[in-house]
């Protein structure tokens, strides 16, 4: 027991003043536990936003699909002016893959030839670091993020890809990226890239969503494993 009554609810919290034990009820949903203007005693209060946060995790195993989908409604709310998608120990079906994407606004992804960028990827060649590819593209239908991904034992690839202006209405949305992967000959590449979609007949809305696939030279490819991890800085 303390001053304030029994402790039973479950969330609330014990802490001490110059009176002794007070009860803190629990917060409600969103805030954040903070100092109150005296610095004498806890309380519950809005963040004050430019942090990031997790706002969701996807577990890929035995994944029979080439996409991932990422459509979560709390990321794209408006409530983030920045917003990072992790793809980590990501392996596919099959050797020799690409990894593309493509974004999502008023109600369906994109795929008419308005997206800009520019990719670089380095290997390592017998100690000799040299250029590996270099993908440029003016219009093109996707984004291309990499490709001759291996999927021999151990050899996976990470992307992280950053946008911008996620829920702007009047601003192209800018991404950059950068990856690692084990090439199809086990061979390390390490590379980075930016672009953009400026279709403007689109109406530039608010981002809805981001579609990551892969591609072999027969096709699609299924992603079977991997771990995607997705933030958004507070505005």
């Amino acid at each position: 027991t303390n001053s304030s009554g029994t402790l039973t609810t479950q969330g609330d919290i014990l802490y001490r003043d110059g009176s002794g034990i007070q009860r803190l009820p629990k917060g409600a949903a969103g805030k954040v536990l903070k100092m109150n203007s005296g610095a004498t005693a806890p309380e519950w209060g809005d963040d004050a936003g430019g942090t990031c946060v997790l706002v969701g995790r996807t577990v890929i195993s035995s994944g029979s699909s080439h996409e991932i989908d990422i459509e979560d409604t709390a990321l794209f709310d408006g409530t983030y002016d920045r917003i990072l998608l992790s793809f980590t120990g990501m392996r596919c079906a099959t050797d020799e893959i690409a990894v593309n994407g493509r974004l999502k606004y008023g109600g369906s992804y994109q795929t008419t030839s308005h997206y800009n960028y520019h990719s670089r990827q380095y290997k390592d060649n017998d100690g000799a670091v040299h250029s590996g590819t270099s993908s440029w593209n003016n219009n093109n239908s996707q984004l291309l993020f990499m490709k001759e991904c291996g999927n021999a034992t151990g050899e996976t690839w990470s992307l992280h890809v950053n946008i911008y202006n996620p829920g702007s209405t009047t601003v192209w949305k800018m991404l950059e990226w950068s990856q690692t992967y084990a090439q199809k000959d086990s061979r390390a590449y390490w590379g980075k890239g930016g672009g953009h979609y400026h279709n403007t007949s689109t109406g530039q809305g608010a981002l809805q969503g981001f579609k990551l696939w892969t591609t072999d030279a027969s096709g699609n490819d299924n992603i079977t494993d991997g771990i995607v991890n997705k933030y958004g800085w507070k505005i």
